[in-house]
Order: C-alpha cells, then structure tokens, then sequence
C-alpha cells in the first residue's frame, strides 16, 4: 500500500513538473490573460459625437477644401510607432490632440512589447478625417458606416487590430491575437483615464477612437 502511494504521488509530482516545463518553455511574452474586447469597448456612438463636437472641428464637405479648411489641424504620417495604411475614405488630418493621443497608443504599445520581451511591431492606423464627401461614398459600400460620424470632426481615427506592421525583421513571429491584447492593454489603461472613447469593431477588425480632451487640456 505504501508503494502506491509513493508511486502515484512521484507520478502526479512528475505530472507537475512536465507541466511547469512545457510552460515554462513557451516564451512567456506570449501567455496573454482572455478579455472579452468587444464586450469592454462598447461605448455607445452617442458619446464619441458629443465628445467630438466639444473638441473637434465643424467638419469638411468636400475633399477639394480640405486644404483650406484644416488650417491649426496636424498631419498625420508614417511615424516610429505607427504606419499609415492607403487612405480610401479619409484624409490624414486629426486635431493637435487627437494626433497627441494616437502618438500615446502608439508608442505605448510599442514600448509595451520591449517591456514585455516581445519582437517590436507598430500600430496601423486604417482611417482618419473623414469629408462629408468620403462619407456619402462609405455609405455605399458599407451599410454599417454613420452618415454622422466622429471621424469627421477631426477626432477619430481606427487603428487594426488584426494586422500589424513588424519592425524588427529578423525578430519571432508574435501572433495577432497576442499583439492585439497588447494594444488594448494599452487602450484600456487611457480609456480609464479618461482620454478616449472606444468601439471594438468586428466588421472592419478595427479600434475605433475618439479623443476627449482638447490641446489646451494638455497645459493645465
């Protein structure tokens, strides 16, 4: 009887260890806790438009006044931490402080992955300034786009969460999975600061992003 017990609890304790290895074996970069992005981000469109017209700009009808009418706005372009995706129904205009706050998601993602002994990757920003012209065409060809949305105050911008863009070329491979509970590791800590409003859009595999404060806000 004692031999029994001796052997089952050598073989549970050698159950353990296995486990402990194999575990301990995979990067530990790669262990990610589960949370439910689309459950989280799920603040109502209400709230990015209320928070867009107290920030943002009165909006742009047509593509030919862009240029006249983005005077004090910044434009936005490949960067260290972000890459610009081909703009089909946008324009790469944002407010001083949206472009401030895209900056902060960006590098702070970035950053994150060095911290986290992960292969560097940047951000891809799919959509920005939206005319109301760019939105009459969206309308068309996606019956889910807001004919009044916050993207054409300047404010907003979408940033993907299924493609990234690896700058470290020679580094492993990091599953999209993993990179985008990173990213809203990081969206969820400004989020509670108050900083942004957020949607996880399943359709267009994209964060949605509005900006809440103004560039005055940043020098109180």
């Amino acid at each position: 009887m004692k031999r029994i017990v001796l052997k089952l609890a050598f073989v549970a304790f050698a159950a353990i260890v296995a486990v402990g290895v194999a575990y301990a074996a995979q990067p530990w970069s790669y262990r990610v806790s589960k949370f439910d992005n689309f459950a989280f981000f799920r603040d109502p469109n209400a709230l990015h438009l209320k928070a867009a017209d107290m920030v943002g700009i009165k909006g742009v009808d047509l593509r030919a006044n862009v240029e006249d009418a983005v005077y004090g706005l910044v434009t936005i372009a490949n960067s260290d931490n972000y890459k610009l995706a081909h703009l089909t129904h946008s324009v790469p205009y944002l407010t001083p402080a949206a472009a401030d706050l895209l900056n902060t998601i960006a590098f702070n993602f970035t950053d994150s992955l060095v911290k986290k002994d992960m292969t560097r990757y940047r951000v891809i920003v799919t959509s920005v300034l939206r005319t109301g012209e760019d939105v009459r065409q969206l309308v068309k060809v996606n019956r889910n786009a807001s004919p009044n949305s916050a993207h054409c105050r300047a404010t907003t911008f979408d940033i993907a969460y299924k493609t990234f863009d690896k700058l470290d070329r020679d580094g492993e491979d990091v599953p999209a999975y993993v990179l985008e509970a990173v990213l809203a590791e990081v969206l969820r800590d400004l989020r509670q600061q108050g900083l942004c409003y957020v949607i996880y859009e399943r359709g267009q595999c994209c964060f949605h992003i509005t900006c809440r404060y103004s560039f005055r806000d940043l020098f109180k």
